[in-house]
């Protein structure tokens, strides 16, 4: 072969190279150009994993960062309590993380504890177990609390807990989405149990559970130490199990061409169970129930109580009010609070769940205030949560008031200013 030749053959071959893309991806459902992430670290191995878990204890250390999943891992036998808190991407590229076990005791754990708003988790599979201790809320197979976004990801194995227990995530905030996730195994709990989440005010689209929930009359007994203020004041009957569904345990947002493949439920044990959503105020769509449900009372194929909601539509200028309103109440019920430590726990207690409500009609509000929003179901999830949270207000105002005549005067006339 003479020199000419072999030039243009590598000339040849360097143009097209140029012209292969080399940054981008075509996505095949838009057609668009898919960007394709640089990852900033790379996990291999358990070492490399706790490591980098053990580094996610500062919130800066994860924001911006993408983190890419290079190889299946093995947690068993390691002592590993969750990831504390994940703000950037994470690539599970279809790999496994298995073997995990989480015992320790507290709230909001799973193999991550809190994604916040910028976090992303993607084609990410995990095996193992979570069953805390104590407290025992906010509890799930991947996150305890999850605000970010869980795409392509499944779950196999137990979960557990006392309140809020999900196949995936304890609790999927206004901001949360899960999208095409697939859960199995089994879970159980006492109060909002689900197999995707067990409180729901965000999204979960296209996700299917095969995960057996509160299947035995062992799993639907309610410990004395998992009655909180908050069942107390919100179940018919603290000492039985509650809110129990197929894909959500309590639902305020939006639950769309979702599947139950399982068994939700012991029969003539439990109220407010369903084939998707125990107890939802929210929005239900293209959704379908295939696994036996049982239950003594509000038990149904799709959902066990369907609670009426109030409709309302924000104008800009409303929004603003409505914004600078709930601020100054946020304001004055913690000064209600404050008075009332000292006096009487019980109506502090109170004042907190009314405080928390306020918190999250704030947050539903900024979730609006940002303008128009891509994903109709966001927007959707966040109008619905806060018309649901402002109409339940006044029932707590009520109870707050009348226990406060009773011990406090002054507290009277704080919470009614």
């Amino acid at each position: 072969m003479n020199k000419r030749l072999i030039s243009f053959l590598l000339c040849l071959m360097m143009l097209l190279s140029l012209a292969l893309p080399c940054f981008a991806t075509e996505d095949t459902e838009t057609g668009e150009e898919a960007e394709v992430l640089t990852p900033d670290l790379k996990l291999r191995s358990a070492e490399d994993f706790l490591k980098f878990a053990e580094n996610c204890r500062l919130d800066s250390y994860s924001t911006d960062l993408v983190v890419s999943l290079e190889e299946n891992i093995d947690l068993s036998g390691l002592n590993f309590d969750g990831i504390p808190m994940f703000c950037g991407t994470f690539l599970g590229n279809g790999n496994t993380i298995s073997g995990l076990s989480i015992t320790a005791e507290g709230s909001a754990l799973g193999l991550f504890r809190y994604l916040t708003e910028t976090a992303l988790v993607q084609e990410l599979n995990v095996v193992g177990t979570v069953a805390p201790g104590g407290s025992r809320s906010q509890v799930g197979g991947i996150v305890g609390h999850n605000s970010g976004i869980l795409r392509d990801c499944g779950f196999n194995g137990s979960v557990s807990g006392s309140e809020q227990v999900g196949g995936l995530a304890g609790v999927n905030t206004i901001t949360g989405l899960i999208e095409n996730c697939l859960i199995q195994g089994e879970i159980f709990g006492s109060h909002s149990v689900g197999g995707a989440a067990g409180d729901n005010s965000g999204v979960i689209r296209d996700t299917t559970n095969r995960s057996q929930i509160n299947i035995t009359a062992q799993q639907n007994t309610v410990r004395i130490s998992d009655i909180t203020l908050d069942t107390l004041t919100n179940s018919e009957a603290a000492n039985t199990v509650t809110d129990i569904g197929g894909i959500a345990g309590k639902s305020t947002g939006v639950v769309r061409g979702c599947t139950n493949l399982a068994n939700v439920g012991y029969r003539h044990i439990g109220y407010n169970i369903g084939g998707i959503v125990g107890t939802q105020s929210g929005y239900i769509v293209d959704s379908h129930n295939y696994g036996q449900i049982h239950g003594r009372k509000e038990v149904g194929g799709i959902v066990g109580q369907m609670e009426p909601a109030t409709l309302i539509e924000y104008t800009q200028d409303t929004l603003q009010i409505l914004q600078n309103q709930l601020g100054t109440m946020t304001g004055m019920v913690n000064k209600a609070s404050s008075n009332a430590q000292t006096n009487a726990s019980q109506i502090a207690g109170q004042i907190g769940v009314l405080r928390d409500k306020a918190e999250t009609a704030s947050d539903a509000v900024k979730s609006l205030f940002k303008g128009e929003i891509p994903d109709a179901d966001a927007i959707t999830a966040a109008r619905n949560t806060l018309s649901s949270t402002i109409a339940s207000m006044p029932a707590t105002m009520n109870g707050i008031t009348a226990a406060a005549k009773t011990t406090l005067n002054g507290l009277s006339s704080d919470l009614q200013a």
